[in-house]
């Protein structure tokens, strides 16, 4: 039998009756993450269906109350041939480069030196997360009053020094069709580069303080420790980050909506942002072809899914069994 607590009682059996102490438990945890996972349901499964089903009718200004028009693969067979299809995806692939490669690179190396003992690093690591709080609008608005065409505050000097360079010079980081993207990544960076450094930071600090040590004593400096310590270790966490970047990438969206000068469309200049989920939303909202842009959509999540599956499987070479 099993004694008494500290107010003279007996404890509760554990294993008495259908609803155990287990039980309850299990029961208590699903109680709670039902409003969570109802949500997930309707808006993720249930309506990544919906779109799938629905990119199998046609019908250009589709209504819930009109009668659908089953057309089968010929929504699919419109995407392919469409051009700005591909155009978009080129352009969101120079996106992906960029910023992708970029923010695993130097996310890592600024969350590596802000691990070291360095004067002023709580100043460092609070103007690098600062931006994370600012939404992505706000940081397209910032970026628009300073590097859009002609009114830019830096439009003009950047246009004296790109002329030194060559004898095409950019007019605006933001404006010019050749270095549009290039401003949007960017403008990523500076708003999310401080998400990169915090999961690079968590990595950081989960390995062992001894085999740094133990490499210093050997003579190895900042950069071999990092190449010969850090990054074998941080795979797992350079896997996630570049699945998760990629895909964000491709979700490339508001930016984009909000950088057009007044009095022009989203996708300029001479469809030099055109992306995918703003060609989506043309299609679906502005066209009312809601099969077509579901279509569409299904498309770039095979595309999506691809290249996950490819980057899973080459972060998994050379992994040691």
């Amino acid at each position: 039998m099993p004694g008494k607590n500290a107010y003279g009682r007996q404890p509760a059996l554990a294993g008495s009756g259908f609803l155990t102490y287990k039980r309850r438990e299990k029961f208590a945890t699903f109680f709670f993450l039902l409003p969570a996972l109802a949500l997930i349901a309707v808006f993720s499964y249930v309506s990544f269906l919906l779109t799938l089903g629905l990119s199998f009718f046609g019908g250009v200004n589709w209504l819930p109350t009109q009668h659908l028009t089953f057309v089968g693969f010929a929504n699919y067979a419109k995407v392919l041939h469409y051009e700005l299809f591909w155009r978009s995806l080129a352009n969101v692939s120079v996106f992906v480069v960029e910023y992708v490669l970029i923010a695993l690179v130097l996310g890592l190396v600024i969350a590596s030196l802000m691990e070291q003992k360095i004067k002023g690093i709580g100043f460092l690591r609070t103007a690098y997360f600062v931006p994370m709080v600012i939404s992505s609008a706000a940081t397209a608005w910032i970026f628009k009053l300073l590097f859009i065409k002609k009114s830019g505050l830096l439009a003009g000097p950047l246009l004296t020094v790109t002329s030194w360079i060559s004898d095409k010079p950019i007019e605006s980081l933001l404006g010019d069709p050749r270095s549009v993207m290039t401003g949007v990544a960017v403008m990523a960076l500076w708003g999310g580069l401080g998400y990169w450094i915090l999961i690079y930071t968590a990595g950081l600090r989960s390995i062992d303080p001894q085999l740094y040590e133990s490499a210093m004593i050997d003579g190895a400096g900042f950069w071999r420790r990092t190449y010969h310590i850090t990054v074998p270790l941080l795979r797992p966490v350079i896997l996630f980050l570049s699945i998760t970047g990629v895909i964000r990438a491709f979700q490339l969206f508001a930016i984009i909506l909000i950088l057009p000068s007044y009095g022009e469309s989203a996708g300029g200049p001479d469809d030099a942002t055109q992306v995918p989920i703003l060609l989506i939303y043309n299609i679906a909202f502005g066209q009312r072809d809601f099969g077509y842009a579901s279509a569409m959509a299904v498309a770039l999540f095979l595309i999506l899914l691809i290249f996950t599956l490819i980057q899973a499987k080459l972060g998994h070479l050379g992994k040691p069994a």
